[in-house]
């Protein structure tokens, strides 16, 4: 999927109107459906309907009369609007108490809950359903008309919503506990991990080290300033390798996914200075979407200070539940696992003949996501053993999926650092307890590592 189509639908999805807007849309066309339906007079001539009607017992529906059908519409219209409103207060609550509780960038998370937009758009359309049907109905005289199946109708969707306002109850209960919100963001990040790193990585995007003279000189580059201030959200690899391959020139970019740009600074760099003209400098600014906030389109670094951030606060004094900063450890090795065994974007990226067309400023590599993982959690543990042991621990089991000469430094280093919490701690036996973890995870690490399966998901 395309970088502008990918942000355009999470953007879609972190909204709380697309929902309820296309859902109220859907009960509008149904309401005006089954008013042509009752119009038609199809189901009186339907002898087996209303045998089955009777049986049921509910065939005083297609008996009600004018006055009746309007109360009985206005009713489910007045508590459906009701309803939203509660449900809309109670999600207000909800995202309140996660912004203070677990941190304010988990607001998007909430926002892109699907349980409570298909909640709010069932409520929603119900309402437009039954205002739609109550317009029509008639009677007191010769052109009374009484839309029976459409009355039907809007009892069926009013037990419905009922039915669906249990579960919004449920749902909101469940979704604001630390454990699911961990688990939320953590399935983000591996959705993310899929998306950004696929098995088998791409051909075209490979180390290229040849030919490197023509940009080791920044002073022979043509600078290309960002046109607005803003979040970079993505990034058109594709597009601007194309640029670069059609009019044979190589694009440094000097910015990442997630960096803060002012407009007039530094974007991106070509070589050579004299292919830089007017369009391709438009072209180059294009292909950078600008936002005012971090998206996860290609900021794999924003889903992981989400899970950071909930363990940051989780290990402050005043809520101190190193229980939960576990579990975003446990997510976050997940993560990292599952990177160890994929091919992360390069600094080079070629087009089809193998040169280099685009220099990648600060790419993910293992290391880098591996410290922003680690490093604010045990700087912000402040000496704790139970925090330390898990830290530990995760070193360990990342030690069994390391590949590479690289991928084992890094891990040997994040060892070493745990090892020196050690200082913070005033029990002997508590610092023997740590040793000995890191001293396990060190072991593991000089261990040959496991295969990984490159067909898993």
């Amino acid at each position: 999927m395309p970088n502008r189509l990918r942000a355009f639908t999470d953007s879609i999805r972190s909204s709380l109107w697309f929902w309820p807007f296309l859902m109220t849309t859907v009960g509008i066309v149904l309401a005006q459906a089954m008013i042509l339906l009752d119009q038609s007079a199809w189901i009186k001539r339907q002898h087996l309907l209303s045998k089955a009607s009777d049986a049921l017992g509910v065939a005083w529906l297609f008996g009600l009369g004018a006055e009746g059908a309007r109360t009985l519409l206005a009713t489910i219209a007045g508590s459906m609007i009701s309803i939203a409103a509660t449900v809309f207060s109670i999600t207000i609550v909800a995202l309140s108490l996660a912004a203070g509780q677990l941190g304010p960038r988990l607001l998007r998370t909430f926002m892109r809950d699907r349980g409570t937009q298909l909640s709010l758009g069932m409520f929603i359309a119900t309402f437009a359903f039954c205002i739609v049907v109550l317009g029509v109905v008639h009677g007191g005289d010769a052109a009374a008309f009484v839309p029976s199946a459409s009355v039907t109708a809007a009892l069926v969707l009013a037990l419905g919503s009922l039915a669906m306002l249990i579960y919004f109850i449920h749902h909101v209960a469940k979704s604001i506990q630390a454990p699911e919100v961990i688990a939320v963001v953590g399935s983000d990040l591996d959705s993310a991990i899929e998306k950004l790193f696929p098995l088998p990585p791409s051909a075209s995007r490979k180390d290229d080290h040849l030919n490197a003279s023509p940009w080791a000189n920044d002073a022979g580059g043509a600078i290309v300033r960002s046109p607005k201030s803003g979040y970079v959200q993505h990034i058109d690899m594709d597009a601007l390798v194309k640029l670069a391959t059609e009019a044979d020139l190589v694009v440094g970019l000097a910015r990442r996914p997630g960096d803060h740009v002012i407009a007039g600074t530094v974007l991106a760099t070509i070589w050579p200075a004299t292919k830089l003209d007017d369009e391709r400098g438009k072209c180059v600014c294009e292909a950078f979407g600008f936002g005012g906030v971090r998206t996860t389109v290609q900021d794999l670094q924003n889903l992981i200070n989400q899970l950071v951030e909930i363990a940051q606060r989780a290990l402050s004094p005043g809520i101190n539940d190193p229980s939960t900063a576990e579990a975003c450890i446990d997510r976050l090795t997940s993560a990292l696992g599952n990177l160890a065994g994929r091919q992360l974007q390069s600094g080079h990226i070629a087009d089809e003949s193998g040169r280099t067309r685009l220099l990648v400023s600060r790419p993910d590599t293992f290391k880098s996501l591996l410290d922003t993982a680690f490093d604010p959690i045990r700087n912000y543990s402040g000496g704790s053993l139970q925090v330390g042991l898990k830290l530990a621990g995760a070193i360990a089991e990342l030690a069994q999926l390391a590949q590479g000469e690289e991928q084992r430094r890094a891990l040997l280093s994040q060892a070493e650092m745990i090892g020196r919490m050690t200082q913070a701690l005033t029990e002997s036996r508590d610092r023997q307890q740590l040793e000995a973890a890191c001293h396990a995870a060190i072991l593991a690490l000089n261990a040959p590592s496991l295969p990984i399966d490159r067909g898993r998901s």
